[in-house]
């Protein structure tokens, strides 16, 4: 029933209590990843990324209907706090 659901939905709203920084210089460069990615496109620093990093050390992840969402959605839009982030990308960097 839950492939249903998130596949016939316009997109998936994730809710993160987790606080990030938006204003981190890594957050513009995040919507250019994508599944066919490569790790060096990621630049020489991986420190740069910790404030996306961040976003999945809680245990929301390790839920299985979390990843039902993020196979099955059209599209998904993430929320931590008042900041929004979007799902695909975020997915790419995982």
């Amino acid at each position: 029933m839950m492939r249903d659901i998130y596949s016939k939905a316009a997109a998936v709203q994730v809710w993160i209590g987790q606080e990030i920084d938006i204003n981190s210089l890594v957050f513009p460069a995040l919507p250019a990843l994508n599944e066919s990615s490569k790790r060096e496109e990621l630049g020489e620093d991986p420190d740069v990324w910790v404030p996306i990093a961040k976003i999945f050390y809680g245990s929301y992840w390790d839920r299985l209907w979390v990843q039902q969402e993020l196979v099955f959605a059209k599209d998904i839009v993430v929320h931590c706090y008042g900041d929004t982030i979007p799902g695909f990308p975020l997915g790419a960097f995982q």
